[in-house]
């Protein structure tokens, strides 16, 4: 069996056509679904990137990698789903995005290829092709959205390449392992004139009510209102690009899948898309990640596996990516990371039993202090903010998130049991320090690197004279992005 792990960055759980989702075309991803398994109810272990990513990697939690932050590197003593496949006798590749920080840039996999569009260097920072692109969370993010070019097609476009050469040219005396990580469609949310033009008159904006959570809780409302400075024309602009991302990230799909269909190995491929959170996309008035809302947290993830994953089944239990990483072990034979906090969900199409609790953290120290951890158990929702009040949703009564419960009364012994759940392993004093000690710690090796700007082999760089820069008005190439705002 060969394995084909595809992880897109910042895709919304429902913008894909085989999810009912109104604002998305994606018959490659599609076939995936077709041939094999969709999870409905798949989340995050982090809703950003470099920690649930190396959530994935490990299959440990971020209160278990210590990773809360995008400029954190993974211990390179913890093993990773590469080290595991490699010891089982596979070729490993990690072809793209993984988001790796520190001079381990490898963790286990046998080859690396091409470089990350974010800095591997201690301290943080990001590739010289998005200075001035806002591909943060700020409003400029909104205000300078629409058709052109974006870098990330580029890099995207090159990591389409390599991973299509690699099937073509991998050892055909033992099965491969291959991770293609994709940079879209994370924003900016600009993409090209085509994919914009075939969204830009079809995309509705969310409703937002004034008392909607994400306007009214204290951990959100900072982001809301930054956010609410951008026009409703800009929203809808950016919804329109974003769309038009998924479609081209949607397109590459199908070249990778098309050549894995042309190498014709005799063994069978299981096939993965998802990606390592979503994208909030408008909804709750607000934008990007970071958050615990379903179109944060919540990712796409499509299975299939001949005469393993039966054919077009949509399975609703909710599964973490540190579970996939476990079921991907499971499946290729391989030895189960030890203490890892995933299990393998393959009883879920096997008729067995599964229990669907699944965990989500973020811990930050940028803007301002937060520390948070959420737990899903069966359609109730629970978010434990630290110092802050907490929420409580019921998904299958109120999907979109609308009416927190943590202060209704009948509610109150269901409240505290999910508390303790949320506490029983997750300490937010020690969190607390450890961050609190990774920042006076990076704030030297971040002000070394910006003093003596070493080298960074594996950051990704534009191929000398490529025309990459956007053409859209107010877009200003000499603004550089704020450290930690990505």
């Amino acid at each position: 069996m060969n394995i084909l792990v595809i992880m897109s960055d910042q895709h919304h759980p429902r913008f894909m056509s085989c999810a009912g989702g109104p604002f998305a075309e994606t018959p490659n991803l599609d076939r995936i679904a077709r041939a094999g398994a969709r999870f409905e109810s798949a989340c995050c272990p982090s809703p950003l990137c470099g920690p649930s990513r190396m959530s994935f990697l490990s299959g440990l939690y971020p209160c278990r990698t210590g990773v809360y932050a995008n400029g954190q590197a993974l211990p390179s003593d913890i093993p990773t789903l590469a080290h595991a496949l490699g010891a089982a006798g596979y070729e490993t590749a990690l072809v793209g995005r993984m988001h790796i920080v520190g001079p381990d840039h490898a963790h286990g996999f046998e080859r690396v290829f091409p470089a990350d569009v974010t800095a591997s260097t201690l301290g943080g920072g990001l590739s010289p092709i998005l200075d001035g692109l806002h591909a943060g969370g700020g409003v400029e993010s909104l205000t300078l959205s629409g058709a052109g070019g974006n870098p990330y097609q580029l890099y995207d476009d090159l990591v389409t390449r390599r991973a299509c050469e690699f099937i073509a040219s991998s050892d055909r005396r033992r099965p491969f392992a291959m991770v293609v990580g994709f940079a879209l469609p994370h924003n900016p949310y600009v993409c090209s004139e085509e994919d914009y033009d075939r969204w830009k008159d079809r995309v509705r904006l969310p409703v937002v009510a004034p008392d909607d959570p994400g306007a009214t809780h204290p951990a959100l409302r900072e982001t809301f209102e930054r956010l609410a400075r951008a026009t409703a024309e800009d929203a809808r602009r950016s919804l329109a690009a974003y769309c038009g991302s998924i479609s081209a990230l949607d397109r590459r799909v199908g070249l990778i899948l098309d050549a894995l269909e042309r190498a014709a190995r005799p063994e069978p491929t299981l096939m993965v898309y998802t990606s390592d959170h979503g994208e909030m996309a408008g909804e709750h008035g607000l934008w990007h990640k970071s958050c615990f809302f379903e179109a944060a947290v919540g990712v796409p993830l499509l299975m299939s596996l001949p005469g393993e994953i039966p054919a077009g089944v949509v399975l609703r239990p909710g599964v973490n990516l540190t579970d996939l990483t476990a079921t991907l072990l499971d499946l290729a034979g391989a030895e189960p990371l030890p203490e890892a906090d995933g299990r393998s969900f393959r009883a879920l199409w096997r008729g067995g039993t599964w229990e669907g609790t699944v965990f989500s953290e973020l811990g930050t120290r940028w803007r301002r202090s937060l520390l948070a951890r959420m737990v899903r158990r069966g359609s109730m929702k629970y978010v434990y903010y630290h110092d802050l009040p907490d929420l409580l949703f019921d998904l299958e009564r109120d999907p979109e998130e609308r009416r927190n419960l943590a202060e209704v009364p009948e509610y109150a012994v269901l409240r505290a049991e999910l508390r303790a759940l949320v506490l029983h392993d997750w300490d937010p004093q020690v969190i607390s320090k450890g961050l609190d000690r990774w920042k006076r710690r990076n704030g030297v090796i971040d002000r070394w690197r910006r003093a003596a700007g070493p080298p960074d082999p594996h950051i990704f760089r534009p191929p000398e004279g490529s025309a990459w820069l956007r053409d859209v008005p107010g877009f200003a190439p000499e603004r550089q992005l704020q450290e930690g705002a990505y």
